[in-house]
């Protein structure tokens, strides 16, 4: 063995066990929590860590008996699939002519959408109370998505305004020359071209809408309106919890964001990433000096 080698095997041990230590911190909760929920109320309180021998899916049973936990996750799917579905609309359409056109105030519009983010959003718990109890949308499903909406479309127009810049101008130059009109514009020139990012919006505004709990107790608390985050609270008695239950609920929750993450994680990072590429991939070219004349 080399001096060399002998330097960097030390290292080599360092980096795997920080690297081991994270993947536990990362997953061990999870794993627990998955394993868990096919065991026994009762053995889990005997044995907080433990195998699931027998498996049972008593747990799985009371989730769907106890609470009623298919009308929740018909809520929360119905709350993210409408979010994410106007949130990506209402944002390309801000986002395009903010990046793409010039009119007046464009730069005050951009600036003003973007310093939405920030302000904290539970420093707007009051006025968004109040403000939803007087136009009549406090407890309803669509006042809910509402509020969503304007949560989420700082963010999204951020990103969907940075990979727009990006795009070459000569695919609209192009479709101008072919007499397409705005609107034609939009929907069959650009928005094919930055199809990635409006993955990874939707995707966003997806997740961040099913794994709500805060807003959903606030804005819309009637039991026939919980998502299935608040719902889990069922589960807690005057006297006791049903801990088989509760985490059998929660992973059936875990399961839909991270199903979505695995089946279009290629496309969520491309969108996340192409706005930088594209940035990178434009840089000016210098002047020409003098002593730069084509040889003829």
């Amino acid at each position: 063995m080399t001096p060399r080698q002998q330097r960097v095997r030390p290292v080599r041990v360092v980096q795997y066990t920080i690297l081991a230590v994270a993947l536990v911190a990362a997953l061990g909760p999870t794993v627990w929590a998955v394993t868990t929920s096919f065991r026994p109320t009762r053995d889990i309180v005997d044995r907080i860590v433990g195998l699931p021998i027998p498996p049972t899916l008593a747990g799985y049973r009371d989730a769907f008996a106890t609470i009623d936990l298919g009308l929740h996750l018909l809520n929360q799917f119905s709350y993210a699939f409408c979010t994410a579905t106007l949130v990506t609309v209402v944002a390309l359409l801000l986002a395009y002519p903010c990046a793409r056109m010039t009119f007046p105030f464009r730069r005050t519009l951009t600036v003003a959408i973007t310093s939405a983010l920030a302000v904290p959003v539970v420093s707007l718990v009051t006025p968004e109370f109040y403000i939803m109890f007087r136009l009549g949308l406090y407890d309803t499903r669509h006042g809910l998505v509402i509020f969503y909406v304007a949560t989420y479309i700082p963010l999204t127009f951020l990103l969907l305004r940075a990979y727009l810049t990006s795009v070459p101008r000569e695919i609209e130059e192009a479709a101008a020359i072919d007499g397409a009109s705005y609107w034609r514009t939009l929907f069959s020139v650009v928005v094919p071209v930055v199809a990635p990012v409006l993955v990874t919006v939707y995707i966003l505004a997806f997740v961040f809408t099913w794994n709500d709990f805060l807003w959903n107790l606030l804005f819309a608390p009637s039991r026939e309106y919980r998502n299935a985050q608040v719902a889990l609270s069922e589960f807690q008695g005057e006297w006791d919890v049903n801990i088989s239950g509760l985490l059998a609920a929660a992973t059936i929750i875990a399961l839909v964001p991270v199903t979505i993450f695995l089946l279009t994680q290629r496309y969520a990072l491309a969108g996340l990433t192409g706005s930088t590429a594209g940035r990178t991939g434009r840089r000016r070219q210098p002047a020409p000096g003098p002593g730069d004349k084509e040889a003829t």
